[in-house]
C-alpha cells in the first residue's frame, strides 16, 4: 500500500509539472502565432507571450517560451504542423522569461540573437546568453518577411526593444508594454519608471498604425472600444495609466 501510494504521489506530481510545463499556440495572422508558455507565481500559473512567425526559409521566434520543457514542446509543435524548422529567434531582453530556451534552440541548429546589452545583462544575471549582434534599432529579413526592431528607451528593463512586423502591422510590445488586463505593472526590479512613459510615448510616435500588439503577459485580444483611449493604442494606454498609477 505504501509504495502504491508513492507511485500514485509521484503521478500526481508528474501531472502538475506537465500541466505547468503546457504551451499555447495561437494563429493572429498569416504566418503569425503566439505562443504562450506558464510559470507558476504565487501558485497559480503565469502566462508568458512570444511570437512565432513562419518565413519560406524556416521560423522566426520573437522570445523564447518559460523554460526548457515548453521550448521542447514549441519545437515539436513547429516541426509536426509547420514542417519547417526553427532558424533565429530574437530575444526583446535579458529576463528568463525571454531567453529560457537559448541554449535548446542553439541545439537545435537556431540562432538566437539579442542586443550586446542584453547579452552583457544576461550573463550578469547567470541567465542564457544570446549572441549579442543586434543593434538597437535593426531591420531583419528572413525568407522574404522584415522584422524590425527599436529600442524606444529603458522602462520595463534597460535593454527592453519591441518588434515590429510591417506587413501585417503587428507589434510585440514584450513586457514593456501591458496587457489591457492587467492590473498592476509587474516586475520592476530592473524598470526605469521615470523613463518608461517616454518609452510608450516613442512606440507610439514611430508606429501610429499599429493593428495588434502583442504584450509579454497576460491577453492581446482587446478593441479599442474597450477601454477609454485618449492616447493610442489601448495597451499603451493602459501601460500608461498602469505607471501613472505607480507613480512613474
Amino acid at each position: 500500500m505504501k509504495y502504491l501510494n508513492l507511485v500514485l504521489l509521484l503521478l500526481g506530481i508528474t501531472q502538475q509539472l506537465a500541466a505547468q510545463s503546457s504551451i499555447n499556440i495561437e494563429r493572429i495572422a498569416p504566418s503569425v502565432y503566439v505562443h504562450t508558455s506558464y510559470k507558476s507565481l504565487g501558485g497559480q500559473p503565469f502566462p508568458s507571450n512570444g511570437l512565432l512567425v513562419e518565413t519560406r526559409k524556416g521560423v522566426v521566434l520573437i522570445d523564447t517560451p518559460w523554460d526548457t520543457v515548453q521550448t521542447l514542446q514549441l519545437l515539436d509543435w513547429v516541426s509536426t504542423n509547420l514542417k519547417k524548422p526553427v532558424v533565429l529567434a530574437i530575444a526583446t531582453h535579458f529576463h528568463d522569461d525571454r531567453l529560457a530556451g537559448t541554449e535548446i534552440l542553439r541545439q537545435h541548429g537556431a540562432q538566437v540573437v539579442a542586443t550586446p546589452l542584453t547579452a552583457k545583462l544576461a550573463k550578469e544575471e547567470g541567465n542564457p546568453v544570446p549572441d549579442a549582434v543586434l543593434p538597437n534599432d535593426s531591420t531583419i529579413t528572413v525568407g522574404g518577411m522584415r522584422f524590425e526592431t527599436f529600442f524606444p528607451g529603458p522602462g520595463h528593463a534597460p535593454d527592453n526593444i519591441v518588434v515590429w512586423l510591417p506587413k501585417q502591422k503587428i507589434l510585440f510590445g514584450g513586457c514593456l508594454v501591458k496587457s489591457v488586463e492587467a492590473t498592476g505593472i509587474g516586475n520592476i526590479a530592473d524598470a526605469n519608471l521615470s523613463q518608461w512613459p517616454l518609452a510608450i510615448q516613442r512606440i507610439h510616435e514611430r508606429y501610429p498604425t499599429i493593428k495588434m500588439i502583442v504584450p509579454g503577459h497576460q491577453g492581446w485580444k482587446t478593441t479599442e472600444s474597450s477601454i477609454a483611449i485618449p492616447f493610442g493604442h489601448p495597451a499603451l494606454q493602459r501601460t500608461l495609466n498602469l505607471l501613472e498609477r505607480k507613480g512613474g
